[in-house]
């Protein structure tokens, strides 16, 4: 419950010109642990119809509600004309869901079928279907998830939170990226049981609220949502799902955001460019050095202009926003993840042998401003190819490693970290 909160029937009131006294939630403890309004407000003083002349409200009409002549005495007449006892998911969700990917999959048989009921927190009588197998087919959960007590209070809560699924508070930071690891596995559960024979996660929407509570737009500093965005991914990548950032909005700005609603999650806005910044990416110089049998170094020595340059102006958080990820795995992903804090990449997976393809992850340069080290598997081999645009695409063959399970690993740091190699 977030601001001016009417009932289903003070909203008919409201809306049939009749002055209603509704409750105003104030988000904090208050709202979200204790559900209880802060303050209450007269909505349509002036008596304002929403109908047009001679129209009645058309729940009037079906006998929900009625009042006497002047509006003076609204009264409900069905009060349970709404809940009907069925299961919204199953009996209104799931049938239209199978009707809509039958029409798409006439075009394409092959393309799948994203399933998103409301995210988590917002409708919590609303449960993920029991779809039947092959009734939906290529199925893929693709739930939308937020920190919802940040969203929602304009705060950036990291070292405190509210979990809106039961209203329990989290003290902590290390308490509050538990919440968050533990509420991606359940939406990840959902998708391997509810969808019958399981099915693949993809987050449909996360991101942070950069118009939070603070002086970030007057002072630059994004430290702060650094941090929250960093758990956010960490979730994330912990659980092992795809996922999709929301948002780019490239006509961001710091008065209205997203030009949506007042929403405010763009990593970009031309608001933060600054123009000593506002200068053509310059070629990017690097060399590679071999470190032994089973490592190597890009050396980088112009990433500090690369920094300055139009590539990353008016990017926000871009500590955690600009980080290496596998873009896909010839086999089965043990673990892939990213430390913002020591800059450490690293990917561990059972290979497939009946997948020839390598597995390929994308490694920015962002991160490293002398270089980076990259070590792997013994019997591994890799093919490191560098692009213009400040990345690097790693290729990695493990056709000939020794381990029995065709397990392989590969791990980045920063030039003259603690040595790679030492970790393999």
């Amino acid at each position: 419950r977030n601001g001016v909160f009417p009932t289903p029937f003070q909203s008919f009131c409201v809306g049939d010109g009749i002055p209603t006294q509704v409750r105003v939630f104030v988000p904090g403890c208050c709202a979200f642990v204790c559900g209880t309004a802060t303050e209450s407000i007269m909505l349509n003083p002036k008596r304002k119809r929403a109908w047009l002349p001679e129209r009645e409200c058309i729940w009037k009409q079906h006998g929900v509600w009625n009042s006497n002549e002047d509006g003076t005495k609204p009264k409900l007449l069905k009060p349970n004309y709404f809940a009907n006892g069925k299961n919204w998911s199953q009996s209104y969700y799931l049938p239209f869901a199978q009707k809509y990917v039958a029409m798409l999959q006439k075009f394409e048989k092959g393309w799948h079928c994203y399933i998103e009921v409301p995210p988590i927190g917002v409708a919590p009588d609303i449960k993920f279907p029991q779809i039947p197998q092959n009734m939906v087919p290529n199925a893929v959960n693709a739930t939308h998830w937020y920190d919802g007590f940040t969203l929602f209070s304009g705060n950036l809560q990291i070292n405190w939170n509210v979990d809106v699924n039961t209203a329990i508070p989290k003290f902590f930071k290390c308490s509050v990226r538990a919440m968050f690891n533990r509420q991606i596995g359940e939406i990840k559960e959902e998708g391997e049981t509810h969808i019958l024979g399981g099915a693949p996660t993809v987050i449909g929407e996360f991101g942070i609220p950069f118009n939070s509570k603070g002086s970030q737009f007057t002072t630059g500093d994004f430290s702060r949502h650094t941090t929250l965005l960093d758990m956010n991914f960490v979730a994330m990548e912990v659980n092992l799902v795809n996922y999709t950032i929301w948002n780019y909005t490239n006509d961001n700005d710091n008065k209205h955001g997203d030009q949506w609603n007042f929403e405010d999650l763009s990593m970009y806005s031309p608001d933060q460019a600054k123009n000593e910044d506002d200068k053509e990416r310059p070629p990017l110089e690097y060399s590679k050095e071999k470190l032994g049998e089973n490592s190597m170094r890009l050396v980088l020595s112009n990433q500090e202009d690369m920094r300055h340059s139009r590539l990353y102006n008016g990017g926000r958080a871009l500590d955690a926003v600009v980080r290496p990820y596998a873009l896909a795995v010839a086999g089965e992903i043990l673990e892939s993840r990213y430390d913002m804090h020591n800059r450490k990449y690293h990917l561990s997976f059972n290979r497939n042998p009946a997948i020839e393809a390598p597995t390929k992850v994308f490694l920015p340069l962002y991160p490293y401003v002398d270089g980076v080290d990259i070590s792997w598997s013994a019997g591994a081999s890799v093919k490191l190819s560098v692009h213009p645009d400040n990345f690097a695409l790693v290729e990695v063959h493990c056709d000939d490693t020794p381990d029995i399970n065709g397990h392989c690993t590969l791990t980045c740091v920063p030039k003259d970290a603690e040595s790679a190699c030492s970790l393999m």
